[in-house]
C-alpha cells in the first residue's frame, strides 16, 4: 500500500508532510515506529532533484539528516537500534549525514558515535583500495572522512593518504580544502 501510494503521488510534497507530522508526534513509540519505517523505505521516499542546495546537499542527504534529527527525543536504546540497523546497509554519504544529524556535545564521546565512525571508515577502506576516496566525494564529505579517520586511527590514515598521493591524485587532494564560491563575477577560491 505504501509503495503504491508513494509511486502515485508527489514525493517532495509527501516528504514535506512527513516532516511536519513527525514534529507533531509526542508519543515516543509512535515516533520511533515511523522513523524506523521511513528510514527502511528511504529509497522509495527520495525524489529526484537536480544538483545540490547551497550547502552542497542532495535531496537524499537532506532526507537522511532530517530523519535522524527527529530521533533526538527518543531514548538512547531506540536511537542506537535505528542507527545500527541503518549503518549495516547505508552508503558512506548516508552515514555521514546521519552522523551529522546526531552530532551534539552528548554524542561526542559515545559508543554510538564510535560505531558510526568505525562503519564509515571500514566502508571507505573496503570501497577505495585502488582509487583514493578523496576524489570521489564532495569536499565537505571528504574533509569529514579525513577528520573521522584521523581521530580513530591516525597512523592508518596517514598510511592510506601516503599510499594514494601521486602525480595524478595530488591535485584532487589539494582541491578538498579550499572552497569555491560562485558569484556574479564567476567562480573564485
Amino acid at each position: 500500500a505504501f509503495n503504491n501510494f508513494i509511486s502515485n503521488n508527489d514525493k517532495g510534497k509527501f516528504f514535506y508532510e512527513v516532516k511536519n507530522r513527525l514534529k507533531q508526534i509526542n508519543n515516543e513509540d509512535d515516533r520511533y515506529n515511523l522513523i524506523t519505517f521511513f528510514i527502511s523505505h528511504l529509497n522509495d521516499i527520495v525524489y529526484e532533484s537536480e544538483g545540490t542546495d547551497i550547502f552542497n546537499k542532495t535531496v537524499r542527504n537532506q532526507i537522511v539528516e532530517d530523519f535522524f534529527s527527529y530521533t533526538n527525543s527518543l531514548d538512547e536504546g531506540k536511537i542506537k537500534n535505528i542507527t545500527f540497523n541503518f549503518i549495516k546497509t547505508a552508503s558512506i554519504a548516508d552515514m555521514l549525514y546521519a552522523r551529522r544529524a546526531l552530532y551534539s556535545d552528548e554524542f561526542k564521546n559515545t559508543d554510538l558515535r564510535r560505531k558510526i565512525d568505525e562503519a564509515i571508515i571500514t566502508k571507505v577502506k573496503e570501497s577505495f583500495t585502488e582509487e583514493p576516496f578523496f576524489n570521489q566525494f564532495e569536499k565537505h564529505e571528504t574533509r569529514a572522512i579525513f577528520s573521522i579517520w584521523k581521530e580513530l586511527n591516525p597512523k592508518e590514515f596517514q598510511t592510506y593518504i601516503y599510499k594514494h598521493i601521486n602525480k595524478s591524485t595530488v591535485a584532487s587532494l589539494i582541491k578538498c580544502f579550499p572552497t569555491i564560491w560562485n558569484g556574479s563575477n564567476g567562480s573564485y577560491l
